[in-house]
């Protein structure tokens, strides 16, 4: 059994997947660490499934699956689906967008199993670069999910590991545009221990001005508010 599942969510990604799977085997390269990589296309137009069953027969000795959603779910079932499909112990969302290089993965690796629940954020240096706007918004957002979930913590946006039964067994329905932030509050306040570290050119599964776009907004409102609502009224919400 896999100490570790990596869900890779994936949509019309073909230019960049095989990037991020050589990125995740570069980061797992030299280590004892036995890891599933789960590849969930999200009902791609284009030839994404193509190319990483390319790499499947490229790569035979990397344990690289994919599963092919039959309709358009969103990254949220995507991530919860690999999830439930996993047999890890620890599991971790990579973006099939190639955000997150080898060094940052090897940097989330170097820290498996030394908390429950695992929460990089971007080095000072490397945040002060994003443009001014995307700053501002990506701390505006992090504020209003900690009050709305009383937690405390650096950086919501970032790929959390997460034991996977406990993303399993969580009631929250993984769709919406809040489910990532949803689920790390609820994990908080579930007591799950947490390990708080820097890692370099963190970006984020939910960070910048695409927070904030109007055909966003509405489903963001609707999870701060559950967010709030799980925080004050925990038995009625789960």
């Amino acid at each position: 059994m896999p100490e570790l599942t990596i869900v890779v969510p994936c949509y019309n990604e073909v230019t960049v997947i095989a990037k991020t799977l050589s990125n995740i085997m570069d980061a797992l390269a030299g280590r004892s660490l036995e890891a599933e990589v789960l590849v969930v296309d999200d009902c791609s137009t284009d030839n994404t499934a193509g190319v990483v069953a390319a790499y499947q027969n490229a790569h035979p000795d990397a344990m690289v699956k994919l599963h092919r959603n039959p309709v358009n779910r969103g990254s949220g079932y995507s991530y919860a689906a690999g999830a439930a499909f996993g047999t890890g112990r620890w599991c971790i969302l990579v973006p099939g967008d190639n955000d997150l290089p080898a060094d940052a993965l090897s940097a989330i690796f170097n820290r498996l199993g030394s908390a429950e629940i695992l929460l990089p954020y971007p080095r000072l240096e490397d945040f002060r670069e994003r443009p001014l706007l995307r700053r501002v918004v990506s701390r505006a957002y992090n504020a209003l999910i900690c009050f709305a979930g009383g937690i405390r913590v650096r950086y919501v946006h970032s790929p959390p590991v997460y034991p996977r039964e406990f993303i399993v067994s969580s009631k929250i329905s993984p769709s919406g545009f809040g489910y990532f932030a949803e689920l790390l509050c609820l994990a908080v306040r579930t007591g799950l221990t947490v390990a708080e570290f820097p890692v370099p050119a963190l970006y984020g599964q939910q960070e910048g001005t695409s927070a904030f776009r109007l055909a966003n907004l509405r489903s963001v409102a609707a999870s701060i508010a559950r967010i709030f609502m799980r925080r004050v009224l925990p038995r009625s919400h789960g």
